[in-house]
């Protein structure tokens, strides 16, 4: 990181990390003693090359044992896993990434937390294994909604932000197209729509491993028109394969003054020529920028930023045209040899539903409406 500060004369403000430290191996190969040592050497890895600038980082469902599982203050099991709780608060705040008092916060609130940069954005981390479907703690109450508090949280948040002309960006890991509950998804889809797009100028989802997006419609499913466009997610790259993909890792551009992005900028290393290179360190070669290789489909004003609009129109060119599906397609994998053939061949019908959704309901809802095969 610091190498491409230098070489591109960057000024990095703080980064973001969107969850999943731990190996993702089968059961009977994890255990707690693993995941705190992930936890602990991944951390420390990244603040040796980070060095000075900041890391604000939220767990996915990975980074807990037993996997996935994560229980509320109230069901009297939240002692079960405080262990990660503190382990993380500590962490952050012995490197600096947070002080003592956001860090307090996130040891009472799940690892959630609230900081505000040095350029006065506030970014919003939140556990996304409050909203997850594998996490069995989920089902002790359904009837409560918010039985993690996140959502009020993340309110309370907002009107502050809002009060005070504050631009806001939220980090999470599990999408909710992906594992989420319905109505946590709801509401969370509920909140970002009253939220948008004056205080909300960002949100960041991982899980997939895919260098996806997901748009947000304020109207019903089968208005996904420009005029509805709400807000948008990105959903970031791995560095890990996992699964088929070249690893790959981004920074963006950002108007200081409005937090909003302006371009991606990606990088990612062919894994397949690692078996002939003797061992040696990757080679992180450009891959792309978002707001040039779209340019052709989106027709975007040099000045504006990659906005729900910007994506919008890169959806509907990947639902128009086979030659622009590949192009995302090769993006998602970051063109490894497992990227599927679009042109011509069917392979990559349902992309576009995947895009542009939020929720899993508005997946399946998209489905139905253009009658497309299922491809994720």
């Amino acid at each position: 990181v610091a190498q491409y500060q230098e070489e591109l004369g960057l000024d990095f403000q703080f980064s973001i990390f969107t969850g999943d430290l731990v190996d993702h191996d089968e059961a009977e190969f994890l255990d707690y003693e693993k995941n705190i040592k992930s936890e602990e050497y991944i951390f420390r890895d990244i603040k040796a090359t980070l060095k000075d600038i900041p890391l604000y980082a939220v767990l996915g469902n990975h980074d807990t044992y037993p996997y996935a599982q994560l229980a509320q203050q109230k069901s009297g099991f939240a002692n079960l896993f405080d262990w990660n709780v503190e382990l993380m608060a500590d962490m952050w705040e012995d490197y600096g990434w947070l002080n003592s008092t956001t860090a307090k916060y996130a040891r009472e609130h799940y690892t959630g937390f609230a900081v505000t940069t040095k350029t006065d954005l506030k970014v919003i981390a939140l556990n996304s294994n409050a909203y997850y479907a594998s996490n069995l703690y989920n089902y002790w109450n359904a009837t409560d909604v918010d039985s993690f508090g996140q959502f009020q949280f993340l309110i309370d948040e907002l009107i502050d932000s809002e009060s005070k002309g504050q631009r806001v960006w939220i980090i999470a890991h599990i999408p909710f197209v992906e594992e989420a509950l319905p109505v946590p998804a709801e509401v969370f889809t509920q909140i970002v729509k009253r939220f948008s797009p004056y205080t909300i100028a960002g949100i960041f989802f991982g899980h997939t491993h895919l260098d996806q997006f997901n748009i947000l419609y304020d109207g019903p499913v089968s208005n996904k028109s420009e005029d509805s466009v709400s807000n948008f997610a990105w959903i970031a790259q791995a560095v890990t394969p996992l699964s088929d993909n070249n690893p790959s890792w981004r920074y963006y551009t950002v108007d200081k003054k409005t937090h909003s992005i302006m371009n991606s900028y990606n990088y990612y290393t062919k894994l397949n020529d690692t078996f002939y290179n003797e061992s040696d360190e990757p080679v992180w070669e450009f891959e792309y920028s978002a707001r040039e290789s779209y340019a052709n489909v989106t027709e975007w004003p040099e000045t504006a930023p990659l906005n729900a609009t910007f994506w919008h129109r890169v959806a509907n060119g990947v639902n128009a045209s086979d030659e622009v599906s590949q192009t995302y397609n090769n993006y998602k994998r970051r063109f490894s040899p497992y990227v599927p053939e679009c042109v011509g061949t069917g392979n990559c019908d349902g992309t576009y539903c995947f895009l542009a959704s939020f929720t899993l309901k508005d997946y399946e809802e998209c489905m139905k409406t253009f009658h497309e095969p299922e491809f994720y």
